[in-house]
């Protein structure tokens, strides 16, 4: 069953997309997220809704991918860091998850997860983490 954020009288919310420095994010929480990534990291560094493979394409079916909100390459560090902004967690994203930790796992091991709410689990070893916490984490990348 699909999550969906609603009002307090039952009315589903719909998100309320915001423009940063010329780049359309699909909620505030996003653009929140994306702007403290620029208090560590120059634009150059930070790409928006990358594009990262889930399944390959076969004879019988097209390939799929995952947008990711946002992809972080640091210079003195061979792997970049993916960054997933979640205002709802849902069956789907998890399922989205358990795929990607089968055939793209550096993905997963490369993976922060933010939401506004610390500790929920997604998986046996993936949880998420508020924006604060993300921000203490990559502060040890900052040059």
């Amino acid at each position: 069953m699909k999550k969906t954020a609603r009002t307090y009288d039952g009315r589903v919310r719909k998100p309320v997309k915001e423009l940063v420095e010329g780049i359309q994010f699909d909620s505030q929480f996003e653009a929140q997220v994306y702007r403290h990534l620029r208090m560590l990291f120059p634009k150059e560094q930070i790409t928006c809704h990358e594009a990262v493979p889930i399944l390959p394409e076969t004879p019988y079916f097209k390939g799929r991918d995952w947008k990711c909100d946002f992809k972080v390459t640091l210079p003195n560090r061979w792997q970049p860091i993916y960054v997933e902004a979640k205002g709802v967690n849902t069956a789907e994203f998890k399922l989205l998850l358990q795929t990607l930790g089968y055939t793209n796992a550096s993905v997963i091991q490369n993976l922060l997860v933010v939401h506004s709410e610390i500790g929920i689990k997604l998986g046996k070893t993936i949880q998420t983490v508020n924006i604060h916490h993300m921000y203490q984490y990559l502060l040890r990348f900052k040059q």
